[in-house]
């Protein structure tokens, strides 16, 4: 039989729905833009997809260097 515990707190947060954001997307306005090393354009690309569905706002994706840039378009 399993015992049952009373009075232990449940987490406040969920990990997962109160993660950092990984790339600054919602903080960019128009002409802003940001570098990310060693990251494939590709990758980038589907994150930016995926931001532009939650914000609205539309970015473009560039090799530079040995990683990419990013910067958001409207």
């Amino acid at each position: 039989m399993i015992k049952i515990d009373k009075g232990i707190p449940a987490p406040a947060v969920n990990p997962k729905a109160g993660r950092a954001a990984l790339y600054p997307f919602a903080a960019m306005v128009v002409g802003d833009s940001f570098a990310v090393p060693g990251v494939k354009v590709d990758t980038m690309k589907r994150a930016a997809y995926h931001a532009k569905k939650k914000t609205g706002a539309t970015y473009q994706v560039a090799a530079e260097g040995l990683g990419v840039r990013v910067w958001r378009t409207a």
